[in-house]
């Protein structure tokens, strides 16, 4: 099953590289984005736990039949874990830190892809007892001080009102005062603030 939701969970991934001639089967369903509620603290110690819960709807709506259906394969939200740093050469202002962290969920529930593991992991969602929601809730236990970023991809979306994006005030680069540069393996990736933020959550650990 694991292999299952991995694989799952790639082929999302790669969506958005497909050629026009190559369409996805995912194409034909519209998905709910999974909803997300974090522990309302901007600082916390190396005792803590900051816990993570999402809920999607186990229906998506096919466009073929137009109409919604039961999603029986499941979902694995891809989560990315950050630690600001200082910019270097105004090139990136954050680095992959999964390994700054203990997770606290089922290990067998977790899967790690690409050739980077240190930066993003996918915990498997469970469906509800009444079938109507798929679910997973997960704690990060810290291990280093620091400021971090945890980072939804586009199948989230965070809840919660305050996301402390204030914190990136003292890590902004030159000229791109609007944007992160995300490292993940020594590669860059850029993502900008410019428009609403519903993806990122920023906290310290004290």
């Amino acid at each position: 099953m694991k292999k299952i939701i991995t694989l799952f969970a790639l082929s999302i991934l790669l969506m958005a590289f497909q050629c026009e001639d190559e369409p996805s089967v995912y194409e034909n369903y519209e998905f709910n984005k999974i909803k997300v509620n974090i522990t309302p603290k901007s600082s916390f110690k190396k005792s803590d736990t900051i816990w993570i819960e999402g809920i999607v709807s186990s229906n998506v709506y096919d466009k073929i039949i137009q109409d919604s259906i039961f999603y029986e394969i499941g979902f694995s939200p891809a989560i990315s874990l950050y630690k600001l740093v200082k910019p270097e050469n105004n090139a990136t202002n954050s680095k992959d830190a999964v390994d700054k962290f203990e997770i606290i969920y089922d290990t067998n529930k977790i899967s790690f892809l690409g050739r980077c593991e240190n930066s993003t992991f996918f915990p498997e969602t469970e469906l509800s007892d009444n079938e109507k929601n798929y679910k997973y809730k997960l704690g990060l236990k810290p291990l280093l001080k620091g400021d971090y970023i945890i980072n939804f991809w586009n199948d989230s979306k965070i809840l919660n009102t305050n996301l402390n994006d204030y914190i990136l005030n003292d890590y902004r680069l030159i000229n791109l005062d609007t944007k992160i540069g995300f490292n993940s393996c020594g590669r860059t990736s850029y993502k900008s603030f410019e428009n609403e933020n519903t993806r990122e959550y920023f906290f310290t650990v004290e």
